[in-house]
């Protein structure tokens, strides 16, 4: 499949060491990473949507591109930590005074129909499923109060996390980069047309294992709204039309092992699968 590949910029967890060469980094509240991230072509990302984001249509119309079919839209990347309340207890984590960031890089991408690999030397994988917010103009120092006016869309993803990596940086006081950026850790499901989430400050996340519910929460129990979060971010970097904002997972957050499916959904409106193997790449 043909990639298009723009600027990237993803956060790394607050208050950790960083001892790892990208291809560029700068120091700021919390690290920064600059890398390429990447979203899939989705044929429901109509030609009308493209009026939000005119970098993504200049990518998608390209002569590089054989056809449309063969394009994974170009995007920036930022994922935040926002777990809940019942999440920090389940995991152990006490409930944080401010959002806590971290990265996934352009490899942890996948769409439906690709495989989650079960990373080598992991013991432990952990689900958790989460609301991406795509942004649709530049937001720098932007009140929570406005944040609406910079939300073009929506996608729907999964957090994979390498549990017992992630507790052993937590133990040693390292990044979270491996535990949380390995192949295949970021299943994102197609662009969320913004009209078709009346609430996203109280909507449904749902996730199944094997056709068991073992999430089903509301955006609404977040620790901190999403317009707090983009808003945080913005005070410190700047948000530009085509970054993600990945909000963070309700509790119920759990193991899945090689063979399992698991399905995931927001409300009624988008779902999505993904067969669990083992092997790592």
């Amino acid at each position: 499949m043909g990639r298009s590949l723009v600027k990237g910029v993803l956060f790394h967890q607050d208050n950790a060491p960083v001892h790892m060469s990208f291809t560029a980094m700068a120091a700021i509240h919390d690290c920064v990473f600059n890398l390429i991230d990447h979203l899939p072509y989705s044929p429901a990302l109509a030609e009308s949507d493209f009026h939000l984001f005119p970098k993504l249509k200049a990518a998608i119309s390209g002569t590089h591109f054989q056809s449309d079919d063969d394009v994974i839209l170009a995007v920036d990347g930022f994922l935040t930590s926002q777990d809940k309340e019942a999440l920090a207890a389940e995991q152990g984590n006490p409930i944080p005074d401010k959002p806590i960031v971290f990265m996934k890089p352009t490899t942890s991408y996948i769409t439906e129909g690709q495989a989650i690999q079960i990373p080598k030397a992991s013991t432990c994988l952990f689900f958790e499923v989460e609301l991406g917010v795509v942004i649709n103009k530049t937001c720098k120092n932007v009140k929570s109060t406005d944040i609406d006016d910079f939300i073009g869309g929506f996608v729907l993803v999964l957090d994979m996390t390498a549990k017992d990596f992630q507790d052993e940086a937590k133990r040693k006081g390292q990044p979270w980069c491996l535990a949380k950026g390995f192949d295949t850790a970021c299943p994102v499901s197609d662009f969320i047309e913004k009209h078709k989430v009346p609430d996203y400050n109280d909507i449904r996340l749902w996730l199944k294992v094997d056709g068991r519910i073992k999430q089903d929460s509301s955006t609404s129990d977040m620790i901190f709204c999403i317009p707090d979060v983009i808003s945080y971010i913005s005070q410190y970097m700047t948000l530009e039309e085509g970054d993600v904002v990945i909000t963070g997972s309700p509790a119920g957050a759990g193991p899945v092992v090689a063979g399992e499916i698991i399905e995931a959904g927001l409300a009624d409106i988008v779902s999505m699968k993904f067969r669990v193997e083992s092997g790592g790449h």
